[in-house]
């Protein structure tokens, strides 16, 4: 045994021990870096752990869940590499692996290993057969929706424009893909969004997420793009765009679906927050005859806003978006009964004008949270400030 060590796990029950060991190793879903060079962290965990002493090694190689994760350099030799791979599958028994391929040359390969895989992220550019993946990430959009028609998740980051933006794509005719359900796009700029969103139909889709990289949100485009998909779209995401408030509502005038609304705008992206308040404010109740599909947001349950400065929201303003409290049965009703603020950075403090004005949404039972961000902590306003009330009662 090796003595340098404390060997007090050894004493403990083998359960014990192996709940310990699992939870060492770490995640590579919520660690990306585990596989960056060389043998990574994650695949190298048990390997470190067995390096310590035999009784740890003995735990190490009985734990299935510890060798679910291998990397294969397909530049090294064939033998090597057919040897780690088999004692890794050995030792994961019957549960699912994740497999890290490595190599400088995947195209020649591609085709016939993807079929095995639900979910495949390629960090290369190459062509292969997409029909088998359920999910995935990579940035040639147009062309990877096409190949895909079976997709039901796509995520797109840093999609990028060039001097002529259709370099990006070999798409040219209009596509629909009718089962995407789920899509999130993060472009370097609101030209490739607009790219994108004119030239696709995605009538399945109903949850969307929107980043343009602080560049204004094309609203216009769209427009047209919800006219053509989102029938059942219920969830609306937007991130870094310049929004313009008379166009973001137009747009929205598209999505009667809508059920929860996210922005965060970003700081200096000159989004008026008090205007979009007063319009919710103002179409809370369904006037006269208008038709419920023909309202804004009709179906609307949930607002969430981030805000990076705190100071820019009016709170006065944030009670009328429900509509009247005490008509919360109207049937002319929007059905919003819950909305959340949160504000990143330093702990904020709301004004006793502002609390006395807040209070009573919560009281008539309508889920408003406030909730300061910082790094590691969440601090609810609304809720500190009811416990300090009650404290100085109790005094």
């Amino acid at each position: 045994m090796n003595t340098a060590h404390d060997p007090f796990i050894l004493k403990l029950p083998l359960e014990i021990a192996s709940i310990i060991f699992e939870y060492w190793c770490p995640t590579p879903e919520l660690d990306p870096a585990c596989f960056s060079h060389g043998i990574r962290k994650k695949v190298a965990a048990p390997l470190i752990l067995g390096a310590v002493c035999r009784g740890w090694r003995i735990i190490a190689w009985s734990l299935p869940k510890l060798w679910t994760y291998v990397e294969v350099r397909l530049d090294r030799p064939a033998k090597l590499e057919f040897e780690i791979a088999s004692e890794w599958l050995q030792r994961s028994k019957q549960l699912l692996i994740s497999v890290q391929v490595t190599t400088f040359a995947l195209g020649s390969i591609a085709h016939r290993i993807i079929q095995d895989f639900s979910t495949l992220k390629l960090d290369t550019h190459t062509s292969v057969t997409w029909t088998q993946v359920g999910s995935l990430e990579i940035g040639q959009c147009l062309d990877l929706l096409r190949a895909a028609p079976d997709l039901i998740y796509c995520k797109f980051y840093e999609v990028q424009t060039h001097d002529n933006v259709g370099q990006y794509s070999s798409v040219t005719n209009f596509l629909c893909h009718s089962k995407l359900q789920k899509l999130v796009f993060h472009g370097q700029c609101a030209h490739v969004a607009i790219e994108v969103f004119e030239k696709v139909s995605l009538p399945a889709l109903e949850e969307l997420e929107v980043d343009v990289n602080f560049d204004d949100l094309p609203t216009d485009a769209l427009k047209k793009f919800f006219n053509r998909s989102a029938r059942g779209l219920w969830k609306l995401t937007i991130f870094q765009a310049q929004i313009n408030v008379t166009g973001f509502v137009s747009m929205l005038q598209k999505v009667p679906s809508l059920e929860l609304l996210v922005l965060c705008p970003e700081v200096d992206t000159g989004f008026d927050l008090t205007e979009f308040l007063n319009v919710l404010g103002e179409t809370a109740i369904r006037k006269g005859k208008v038709p419920k599909e023909s309202s804004l947001l009709p179906n609307l349950r949930e607002f969430r806003y981030w805000a990076w400065a705190p100071q820019d929201v009016d709170w006065q303003r944030v009670p009328q978006i429900f509509g009247p409290l005490l008509g919360l049965d109207n049937p002319r009703r929007r059905p919003l009964d819950g909305a959340s603020f949160d504000l990143i950075g330093p702990l904020q403090e709301l004004s006793e004008d502002d609390l006395n004005c807040l209070r009573p949404v919560r009281d008539a039972g309508i889920d408003l949270r406030i909730t300061t961000k910082g790094s590691g902590w969440d601090y609810d306003l609304l809720e500190g400030a009811k416990r300090e009330i009650r404290k100085e009662e109790e005094e």
